[in-house]
């Protein structure tokens, strides 16, 4: 179970510390007067921070209060700008717009809980690598026989081209909540976005045909 008040103490005592140590190298006065003082600040923040609010709504996704079926269009926009505002404050550099999450991002209580919940966010939709890999055979944009992908060396093969493809940016991957379970593997893919590159792909092959 994830507990919001312990995660939310955590994030807002890294998030201090940093914004901290940035307000330092800002200005001049490396303690600032202020008013009330900064570990009051500090202590206030843990107790009534926005982003209690907002953790506390991950939380009960991740703990199962919520299902994905049953949440309307409305619950489902809400969570998702929460998971989109919570990983650009968490774990975007401030100066970039665009940015790669660093795996070490998932190991802490914040990174674990987002991976939960965005795991939530793509249903049943979460395939390994391997099975990104058969939908590249099966719609022919592989040298492999469909018959041949359950060979060990021909699998391997795949999982690694599937492995470059997320490395070059062409394909998302996202953190396995089960890591032990039917979809093994660390990280594991989205068959929409999957079936999505594969289209378009084709449909680049068709226009170079034509």
């Amino acid at each position: 179970m994830f507990d919001a008040q312990q995660i939310t103490e955590w994030v807002v005592v890294q998030m201090a510390t940093h914004l901290q140590s940035v307000h330092m190298r800002l200005f001049w006065a490396s303690e600032p007067e202020a008013n009330p003082a900064y570990s009051l600040q500090v202590w206030q923040s843990r107790q009534s921070s926005p982003l209690r609010e907002e953790i506390g709504l991950l939380c009960r996704v991740a703990n199962g209060q919520l299902l994905r079926e049953i949440a309307s269009a409305q619950q489902l926009a809400e969570i998702a700008d929460t998971v989109q505002g919570v990983v650009e404050i968490t774990a975007g550099p401030p100066l970039l717009s665009q940015y790669t999450i660093d795996d070490a991002y998932f190991a802490t209580p914040i990174g674990e809980l987002v991976a939960i919940v965005m795991a939530w966010q793509r249903g049943d939709d979460l395939i390994s690598f391997m099975d990104a890999g058969r939908l590249l055979v099966a719609a022919g944009l592989t040298s492999h026989a469909p018959g041949g992908v359950e060979s060990r060396e021909i699998a391997k093969a795949l999982e690694s081209r599937v492995r470059r493809m997320v490395e070059r940016g062409e394909l998302q991957r996202y953190r396995n909540p089960t890591p032990d379970g039917a979809t093994r593997g660390a990280w594991v893919l989205s068959r929409v976005e999957v079936e999505r590159h594969i289209a378009a792909r084709l449909a680049e092959l068709g226009e170079d045909d034509g």
